[in-house]
C-alpha cells in the first residue's frame, strides 16, 4: 500500500471542546435520554450527520483530532492506566475534600449507587463546590496536547494533578464530564460509532476492522468521494484485523459433506487464544495481536532476538513479511500435553523471566507458550485472502519450517466423506482434546465473519446440558453477591427475551472488568421499563435493566434445563444451577448465543432429572412454611403500627421516603402516623428544629435529598430504627442496620455494637429476626433450603471413580454420595469420570478415552461422550455451591498418546 501524505485542515485554530460537546456528545444524549426506543436512530444520525458536515466545511478533511476524543476507546496510541476509583480520588484530592466526608465516600463507594459513570458523580461533586463557568477556553488541539502529556510515561502523579487542576478550572461542567470520560476511555457516542465512521466515509467502518487505527484511517479516508479498492480492505501488514471464525453444526455430517463437495481438511480444535502475527521487514519487526487486538508482542517478541516465540520463527530467506493465523497454547514440555487455556499469560511471563535469567530454576513453571499455525494470509506484500484454502496451506507449509514445541504447523487431514469425520471425533474424544474443525478447500478467507466453510465440532458431554451458552446481560439486581439476568436474541433484531439469572462465578476482578464496561449505562425499571422490541423479562422483572447493544456477554455453564421456573422467564425455560466461566471479551450482542441456537441444545439435553424431584417437594413445603411465618410477622408489624406510647417525647422527625420494614412495606403517611401515636411530632423542613440532637431523619432510599441531608452534617435512618424502638419499648442504640447515610464516627460506634452475624448485643431475638440475619449472611434463599440443594449439589450424576490408592476412591466416593452422586462402577453407564491424578493414572486414564471413543454417541451433528476429570474438581464444587466447569479440572493427556 503506497503512503499518501496526511490531509490538512484549512488552517488557524481548531474549534473548541465545549464546541465538540455541545454539537455532538450532548446531542446524542439527550436524544438517549429522552427516548430509548429503537426510532431514534434516525435522530442520532441527523445529529452527526449535521456536525460532520460542519466539520468539513469550516475545519477541513483531517478529522483525526475529533475523531479520537469521540472514539476514545478506540484510541490504541494513548493509554492513561487510570480506573474509575484512582481518578475519583484525584478529584477528590483536587477539591480539598475531607476523606471522612460522605462526599468521599460516595465517590468511593459509586459502584454501589445508582449506576452512574464516575465523571458524572464527579460533576455532581464538582458542581456542589462551585459555579460553574463559560467554558470553551481549551480547544481540540490543546486538549490532544494535554492528553497526549497525560498518557506519557514519565507523567509523573504532580504533574497530573495540575494538568487536571487546569482543565476543572478552565472546564465548564458539559466539558468536565466528557473530558473525565475520554481519560477513562469510555465508549461516549455509545451505539453510535459505526453511524460516526460511516458518515464521515463508507469505507471506514470495514477499513477499521483492517487496521484498527484511527490515525491511519484519518490519513487515508478523507474524501467521501474516493472508495477503496477491494485489496485496500483486505489485510494491511502491521495493522491488527479481525479474524475469520467457524460457526456449529446445524445439519447432519452427510449434509455437511455435500455442502462442502466432500473436499475439505479436518483439524484439531486447539484450547488457546487466537493469534496473527505479522512478520515484517525479514523480521526486523514482529508484531502479536489477539482477535480482539491486544498487543501480545512484548511477551512474544518484536522480533529474531526477542520474546519467547519469535526467536524460533523459522522462514525461507525470501520471505520478507507475512501474517500468519493461528492459537497461542499453554505446553508442559516435561509432560509432553497441551494445558487449559488458563495458564498461558503466566507461562508466557515466566518463560520470558527464564530467558533474561530473572527466575530460579526451581521457582519456574515447566509450562511455556505454543504457536500452532494454521493459515497464512499475507507474503511478500500480497494478500492471500482472495485465495482458496487449499492454496494458503501449500503457501505455509512452502514458506515456513516448523520448530517443535514452539512453532508448528497444525496437522490437516485431507477428507471427503461422513466417516472421516466420525474417525476424527474418536481420535478427539479418545485423546481428551476439545474438538474438531472441519473446513473447506476450495473457501476464500472472510475477515470479521463467521463463516459457514469453517464449522467447529465439540463433544457434548453427558454431565452437563449440552455446551457452554454465552448470553447477553440484560438486567441486575444488586446486592452484596450481585444477580444478572441474561437474554438470547430472538432471530436477527435486537430483540432479546430473558432467559435465567446468573450469580455464581464472579470475582472481584469480574466485578470491577462489569463496572468499567457498563458504568452509566443502568437504568431502573421503576421509572423507565424497557422498549418491548429491545428486551421482554417475563414475570420476573430486575430492578435496573440495560440496553443488549451496550451490555457485555458471559459464557454460562449449567447442570440442565429448568422448567419449573418458566413463567417467571420470556424464554419459558431456564437453566439450573447457572454458573459464569468467564466474561467473553471476545463477543457482543451480535454474536451471542440466539433463541434459535438454544432450542437446538436444547432438543439434545436434558431437563431437571427425577432425582431432582423431591429437592423440588422439599422446596415448596419450605416455600409455603415461610408464607405461615410471613403472615404471623404481618400481624405483628400491624401491631406494631398501632401501638400507642409516649416512646418519642421530646423527639422530631423528618420522613423523606417509604420504608420497608420484615416484609412489610410503609409508607410515609404510615410511618409519620406511628411515630404521631408514640409521642412524636412531624416536620417538613430541618431547619426550623432548633436543637438538632433531637431529630430524626428517617429514609430508606438514597435519594438526592437524603444524601444532600448527609451532606449537610445530618445523619439519616432507616425505617427499622422506629419499629425496632417500639418493639422494645425503649429507644434502641443506632446498629450499623439501621443507619442509611450517618457520619463516620457513628458508624464506627454502631459497629462496635453488634456480634459477627450483626445481631445487637442487647437487642432483642426473634425466630424471623434470626432467620432473616442467617439469609443475609449466607446469601441463600433460606440456610435450611442451602443444606437441601448442597447435598444435592451432585444430584443427576453417575460418577466413575478411579484412583491408584483403594482407600482413597472410597473416601472421593463417599463424598460424592454425601453430596447427591449415584457412584458407578460400570464405565458404560457414568455420565462423568473422576479419576485422583492424571499423572498417576495416566496409562488408566488412556485406556478409558478408548473405551468412551468406542461407546460415543452419534446423532446427526453431534456427538455424546463423558469427560475425565481429576479429584480437585469435587473439592471446587463444593466449596463454590455449584458444580465448578469441568473443563478446568480435565485429565491432561500426553500429545504421543
Amino acid at each position: 500500500m503506497d503512503q499518501e501524505p496526511s490531509p490538512e485542515n484549512f488552517g488557524g485554530p481548531l474549534p473548541s471542546f465545549k464546541w465538540l460537546c455541545e454539537e455532538l456528545f450532548v446531542k446524542l444524549d439527550r436524544i438517549h435520554a429522552e427516548n430509548n426506543k429503537l426510532t431514534v436512530t434516525e435522530q442520532k444520525r441527523k445529529v452527526v450527520e449535521v456536525f460532520i458536515q460542519h466539520w468539513r466545511g469550516t475545519v477541513g478533511p483531517q478529522f483525526f483530532p475529533a475523531l479520537r476524543l469521540i472514539m476514545p476507546n478506540k484510541d490504541r496510541e494513548r493509554l492513561y492506566n487510570i480506573k474509575d476509583y484512582y481518578l475519583g480520588k484525584r478529584v477528590l484530592e483536587l477539591l480539598k475534600i475531607p476523606k471522612s466526608s460522605s462526599t468521599t465516600e460516595r465517590v468511593i463507594n459509586w459502584k454501589r449507587g445508582t449506576g452512574e459513570r464516575m465523571s458524572k458523580i464527579c460533576v455532581e461533586v464538582l458542581r456542589e463546590r462551585r459555579p460553574d463557568v463559560k467554558g470553551g477556553g481549551i480547544s481540540i488541539e490543546e486538549l490532544n496536547r494535554i492528553l497526549d502529556r497525560l498518557s506519557s510515561l514519565d507523567c509523573k502523579k504532580q504533574e497530573q494533578m495540575t494538568i487536571l487542576r487546569h482543565c476543572l478550572d478552565n472546564m465548564c461542567f458539559v466539558e468536565v464530564r466528557y473530558f473525565l470520560d475520554i481519560l477513562l476511555k469510555k465508549n461516549i457516542v455509545r451505539n453510535m460509532e459505526n453511524t460516526v465512521l460511516y458518515m464521515w466515509h463508507p469505507d471506514a467502518v470495514n477499513y477499521l476492522k483492517v487496521v484498527s487505527d484511527l490515525r491511519h484511517l484519518c490519513d487515508k479516508l478523507y474524501d467521501p468521494g474516493k472508495r477503496l479498492s477491494q485489496a485496500e480492505l483486505s489485510i494491511n501488514l502491521g495493522f491488527p484485523f479481525s479474524p475469520q471464525l467457524a460457526k456449529k453444526p446445524n445439519i447432519s455430517y452427510a449434509n455437511l459433506v455435500q455442502s462442502f463437495q466432500s473436499n475439505f481438511v479436518i483439524e484439531e480444535k486447539l484450547d488457546g487464544e487466537r493469534i496473527q502475527m505479522h512478520y515484517i521487514n525479514y523480521g526486523e519487526e514482529i508484531r502479536y495481536w489477539s482477535r480482539r487486538g491486544t498487543d501480545y508482542t512484548y511477551l512474544y517478541g518484536d522480533s529474531l532476538t526477542s520474546g519467547c516465540i519469535s526467536p524460533h520463527l523459522r522462514f525461507l530467506e525470501n520471505v520478507q513479511s507475512a501474517v500468519l493465523d493461528g492459537e497461542m497454547v499453554t505446553y508442559d514440555p516435561e509432560r509432553n500435553a497441551i494445558l487449559p487455556f488458563g495458564a498461558l499469560k503466566s507461562s508466557a511471563v515466566q518463560e520470558l523471566q527464564r530467558i533474561h535469567g530473572n527466575i530460579t530454576e526451581c521457582d519456574r513453571l515447566t509450562a511455556r507458550p505454543l504457536f500452532i499455525v494454521f493459515d497464512i494470509l499475507h507474503l511478500n506484500g500480497s494478500s492471500l485472502v482472495y485465495k482458496t484454502l487449499e492454496h494458503r496451506k501449500e503457501f505455509l507449509n512452502a514458506v515456513l519450517r516448523p520448530t517443535e514445541t514452539f512453532v508448528e504447523i497444525i496437522n490437516s487431514v485431507r477428507a471427503t466423506d461422513e466417516s472421516m469425520i466420525v474417525k476424527a471425533l474418536e481420535t478427539t474424544i479418545s485423546k481428551g482434546l476439545e474438538g474438531i474443525m472441519v473446513k473447506q478447500l476450495q473457501s476464500k478467507y472472510y475477515m470479521d465473519k463467521r463463516s459457514d466453510f469453517w464449522v467447529k465440532i465439540k463433544p457434548e458431554y453427558l454431565e452437563q446440558f449440552g455446551e457452554n451458552v454465552d448470553l447477553v446481560v440484560i438486567g441486575r439486581e444488586k446486592s452484596k453477591k450481585d444477580i444478572y439476568y441474561c437474554g438470547l436474541k430472538v432471530d436477527d433484531s435486537p430483540l432479546f427475551w430473558c432467559f435465567c439469572r446468573v450469580a455464581n462465578g464472579f470475582d472481584q476482578d469480574d466485578y470491577r472488568k462489569v463496572e468499567e464496561l457498563t458504568g452509566g449505562k443502568w437504568k431502573s425499571t421503576e421509572t423507565c421499563m424497557p422498549p418491548i422490541d429491545l428486551i421482554e423479562f417475563g414475570k420476573k422483572i430486575p430492578p435496573e435493566w440495560i440496553d443488549p447493544r451496550e451490555s457485555f456477554v458471559i459464557e454460562v455453564k449449567a447442570r440442565s434445563v429448568d422448567r419449573s421456573l418458566s413463567r417467571n422467564y420470556k424464554v419459558e425455560t431456564t437453566l439450573y444451577n447457572a454458573y459464569s466461566r468467564r466474561i467473553r471479551d471476545d463477543k457482543d450482542w451480535k454474536t451471542a448465543t440466539t433463541l434459535d441456537e438454544y432450542k437446538e441444545i436444547k432438543l439434545s439435553s436434558r431437563d431437571v432429572g427425577d432425582d431432582l424431584h423431591k429437592l423440588n417437594v422439599q422446596r415448596k413445603r419450605l416455600q409455603r412454611k415461610r408464607k405461615l411465618e410471613n403472615r404471623d410477622e404481618e400481624v405483628w408489624n400491624l401491631t406494631l403500627s398501632s401501638r400507642q406510647s409516649s416512646l418519642f417525647d421530646g423527639l422530631t422527625f423528618m420522613v423523606i421516603s417509604d420504608g420497608f420494614y420484615e416484609g412489610c412495606k410503609y409508607f410515609t403517611t404510615d410511618i409519620e402516623s406511628v411515630i404521631r401515636k408514640n409521642g412524636g411530632t412531624i416536620t417538613k423542613n430541618q431547619a426550623l428544629v432548633e436543637d438538632v440532637s433531637l431529630l430524626r431523619i428517617i429514609g430508606n432510599k438514597k435519594t438526592s435529598q437524603a444524601i444532600y441531608l448527609r451532606e449537610e452534617g445530618y445523619d439519616v435512618f432507616k425505617v427499622n430504627w422506629i419499629f425496632d424502638s417500639i418493639r422494645e419499648r425503649q429507644l434502641c442504640k443506632v446498629l450499623p442496620k439501621h443507619c442509611l447515610l450517618v457520619s463516620s464516627k457513628l458508624k464506627e460506634v454502631a459497629a462496635q455494637r453488634v456480634d459477627s452475624l450483626g445481631i445487637g448485643f442487647t437487642a432483642m431475638v426473634t425466630p424471623g429476626s434470626l432467620r432473616r440475619v442467617l439469609q443475609e449472611e449466607l446469601q441463600i434463599d433460606g440456610p435450611v433450603l442451602r443444606g437441601i440443594e448442597l447435598v444435592q449439589l451432585f444430584g443427576g450424576l453417575k460418577p466413575y471413580v478411579y484412583a491408584n490408592d483403594a482407600y482413597e476412591q472410597k473416601m472421593m466416593e463417599l463424598q460424592l454420595q454425601r453430596f447427591g452422586a449415584r457412584v458407578t462402577s460400570d464405565l458404560e453407564t457414568c455420565n462423568i469420570v473422576i479419576v485422583s491424578s492424571d499423572e498417576a493414572c495416566e496409562s488408566q486414564v488412556k485406556q478409558m478415552r478408548g473405551q468412551l471413543s468406542s461407546l460415543a454417541k452419534y446423532r446427526d451433528s453431534k456427538v455424546e461422550t463423558v469427560r475425565i476429570v481429576t479429584m480437585p474438581w469435587i473439592s471446587k464444587s463444593i466449596e463454590e455451591g455449584v458444580q465448578a466447569d469441568p473443563r478446568d479440572f480435565q485429565a491432561i493427556t500426553n500429545r504421543n498418546i
